[in-house]
Formats: structure tokens, sequence, C-alpha cells
């Protein structure tokens, strides 16, 4: 028999050869023992996953690779309300996301990434510009409702590669990252709402269908360069109908039938990023070289531990600031897992190290291209901050390797349904679920104090000239009060 050669298949083979102990690394998920004070209405497995990797924890060996000698196609696939421990890779159920886990094995993973915001348009500002929402006027203090876009004069990551040589492709469901607010900026196609999404989301097989079409017709015309793709997969995002047509996933006993359904809207995002996969492979592309690059926007609370809230956006605990991030392809080394804190603006300079291209002094992340390469195995950051104002909520967070604070600074919740805040300081590795919160009045003074440094440089930002049609989308995903 041959052996398979299509991306999507070597990637299964080396998933089942995980769970043999050969063929690919292993993915080193630290096995935690459970902690007896967890409280009983979660199942021990989640509060294991919830934590950190120890300090101390060994690195795995890999063998560390080079940069890319020529441009590769470069897949960024944005993860819209992933929870990061329903992840195969992250120690998730297994049967949930086989092609993320697939690329995961062949690539490298952060382990412990924090978004910057825990609602979209703020984190996919950090993720594709390399700033803070907070620092480029993507933020709506007080009460109204953000309709804040992006500044022109801020350099999208499409907008860098298209100056580097690369044919820029982008489309979204999520009309977070619409047009009207400045997230087609650098792209030499983006398609938003594909058809306009009515009350049932669009599934992320369109949106990959759709980008393939548009990578084909490019090709097709002769082009022979570098394309960056780029989509957002929105499954798993609220509201989520009870559909039959959802493929099934195995459950465990004490899970919630929410977490169930929520499960099988993984799968069924896993497909599309397989179907992505399969076209990539049938263009002739993986042949070339494709980094792909897999990062979550933010989680999502599911009401699962309770006092995580059952949605994002006002919330800031581990279930929905934990995300995914995963390189994998030309100038990623097999098997690497990155230890050490990763914030989403990191994204930008460390995939420009990666690519091999110049760094840019202005931006405030790091580049832990020598880590995705596997020359490092953990990173040097120190403190990961998260911030939110949404719906009235002003919120902001702190992340240690070791700690967290979670702060309210003002809220005037606006839904009769934010269940309470529990703000304060949580050991991240004896409390992963932050049941048990205690004061640490330096690390919450550093809290208040960057988010006075970052507030005081707050600008008005630019006002978008939303269309009812968007509105009406955004309700439908629970971007604007219902009592308004």
């Amino acid at each position: 028999m041959q052996p398979p050669t299509s991306l999507r298949a070597r990637l299964a083979a080396c998933s089942l050869a995980l769970a043999a102990g050969c063929g690919c690394p292993p993915a080193d998920v630290p096995e935690l023992a459970p902690d007896p004070e967890d409280p009983p209405e979660v199942p021990a497995a989640i509060a294991a996953l919830s934590r950190p990797p120890p300090a101390d924890a060994p690195a795995v060996a890999v063998e560390a690779v080079v940069p890319p000698a020529r441009p590769p196609h470069v897949v960024l696939v944005l993860l819209c309300t992933v929870r990061k421990d329903q992840v195969g890779t992250y120690g998730g159920p297994a049967d949930t996301t086989p092609v993320l886990d697939g690329l995961a094995a062949v690539g490298a993973t952060f382990d412990d990434a924090v978004a910057s915001a825990p609602w979209t348009r703020a984190a996919a500002t950090a993720l594709l510009v390399g700033r803070d929402a907070l620092d480029v006027g993507m933020v709506e203090p007080g009460r109204g409702r953000n309709e804040r876009r992006l500044p022109d004069a801020q350099v999208t990551l499409a907008e860098r590669l298209r100056d580097a040589g690369w044919t820029t492709l982008g489309n979204t469901s999520n009309p977070n990252l619409d047009a009207v607010y400045g997230f087609d900026q650098g792209f030499d196609h983006y398609q938003v709402g594909v058809q306009r999404f009515p009350k049932q989301k669009i599934p992320s097989r369109v949106l990959a269908e759709a980008l393939l079409r548009d990578a084909r017709a490019v090709r097709e015309a002769g082009h022979e360069g570098p394309l960056y793709l780029q989509t957002v997969m929105l499954d798993p995002h609220g509201p989520r109908p009870n559909e039959h047509d959802l493929p099934r996933v195995a459950g465990q006993d004490g899970v919630p039938g929410r977490v169930h359904q929520y499960r099988r809207y993984l799968r069924r995002l896993d497909d599309a990023l397989g179907h992505l996969v399969d076209g990539l492979d049938r263009l002739g592309m993986t042949d070339e070289g494709v980094l792909f690059v897999i990062v979550g926007d933010h989680g999502e609370g599911l009401g699962w531990p309770s006092w995580h809230g059952n949605a994002h956006g006002q919330y800031l605990a581990p279930s929905v600031t934990h995300v995914t991030w995963v390189m994998s392809g030309p100038g990623a080394a097999r098997g690497q897992r990155i230890r050490g804190l990763a914030s989403q603006v990191d994204l930008v300079p460390t995939l420009l190290g990666t690519l091999g291209l110049p760094a840019d002094p202005a931006l405030p992340g790091s580049d832990w291209s020598d880590h995705v390469r596997g020359t490092s195995a953990r990173t040097d950051r120190r403190r990961a901050f998260v911030d939110t104002w949404f719906l009235g909520v002003n919120r902001a967070a702190i992340y240690t390797d070791d700690r967290a604070c979670l702060l309210d600074l003002g809220s005037v919740p606006k839904r009769a349904n934010d269940i309470p805040y529990r703000a304060g300081c949580y050991d991240r590795r004896t409390d992963p679920l932050f049941a048990r919160p205690f004061s640490d009045p330096t690390l919450e003074e550093e809290l208040r104090a960057w988010r006075r440094e970052h507030e005081a440089h707050l600008v008005p930002g630019e006002i978008a000239v939303e269309a009812r049609e968007l509105r009406r989308q955004l309700e439908e995903l629970g971007y604007v009060d219902d009592e308004e």
C-alpha cells in the first residue's frame, strides 16, 4: 500500500501515530493531578486542563528548523469562540478537533496564550494589528455600543504581507470583522458576510470553500507568487440551535448537554478546517509550502463552571481568556510545545519573524519565532493583560505564570443576566478554575497602573457607518443590547 500523500491524510496518520507512541512526537500535554478542592459541579479533568504547564516542566527535544528558503503561502484561521480546554491538542476530547490536532502534532503549539480581549473585534485588533484595542481607538468607554472602526493609519497584517509580495485574500461571516469596521485593509480581495448570513450562521465550510475559490481564480489567472489567505470560523459562537445534521461527538459523564452541543459545533469547525486543507492540497499549494496559523480570538464560559459566565465579552476567567495558537508548516518545528506566557499582540511580530521579514520595533508585542522554529522552548513574557469595555462592562485582568488578578473598574452592566463577577486574584496552579479569590495588592496595583497608562492615551477613534443589516447580525450574535 502506498503511504498517504495528501496533507489531510498525513495529519490523520500522524494523530494515530501519536496514540501508538511512534511517528510524530507526543503532544506532551502535562498530566496534572486533580485538585481535591475543585468545586463538585465541574469534572476534575477540566480543572487539570485549565492549569498552565508547570514552570519547571522539561521541554520536549525537537529538531530545530531554519526560516523557509522561499516565501510560503500563509493561511491564517481565526477560531471564533473556541474554548481551549475543549481542543484535543490541549487535552480536550480526542475526537472533537482531529484536523487541528494533526496540524499541532506536526507544528508548534503555544501552551499558555492569553487573549488581549474577550470579544472578537477587540481581540482581532490585537491579532491583526499587533496592538491592544485600547491603544488604537477601538474601545468605546461608557455605556454606548461600540461602533469604532480600525483607523486607516493602523497597519494590518494583510498590509504588511501585501507590501512584502503576498497576494492577500480574506473573508468573514463574523460582522465584527466587516469592512465597515476597517478589517478589509490590505486585502486584494475581501469578501464580507459571504451573502450575509441569516439567523442560522454560515457554516465555516462555506467560508473555506469561498476562500479556496478565490485562491483558485488567482492561480488560474497565472499568478505564481505566495498567497495570504485569512478567514474567521464562527461555528461555535452562539446562538447554538439544536441541529440534527451536526456531527456526533462522544461525551463523558458529568458534562452538561450544552457542552456536548458546543463540542458538535467545534467538530463542524474542524471539518471545515479539514476541507480547507484538502482544497489547498488539490490546488497544489501544500506541495509548494503552506504555513498554517490557527489562533483563537477568545473562549467561551458555557456556564461551566457557573461563575465563568454563559458567554464571553464580559468575563475574564480562563475559559474565556485562554486561547489556541498553533503554527504548522515551513518555519515551524515539528512537535514543538512552547512554554510560558504569550499574548495576542505577539502574533504579528512572531509571524513576521517566522517568515524572515523585518521586525517592526514600534510594535509592543514579542517575536517568538525562535520558539516556533524550535531553538527556544520557553518565552520570557512576565505579564499578559486582558481588557474589556463591553455593553457597560469595564474590566481588566493580569496574568502571570502562577497568578492572575481580575478587577472590575467601574462596570454598569446593561444586561440583567450578568453573572456576579468574581473580582480578585487567583493561584493558577492550585485554583485553576478561579474559585477561591484572594488579595494581592502588588499585582492588583500593577494592573491598575497598566490600565491608567493605556487609558491616558485613549484616542477618540473613528466611528463606523453602521448599516441596518449589519446591526441585525450583531444583535443575533449578542453584540448589541436588546434594551437600547
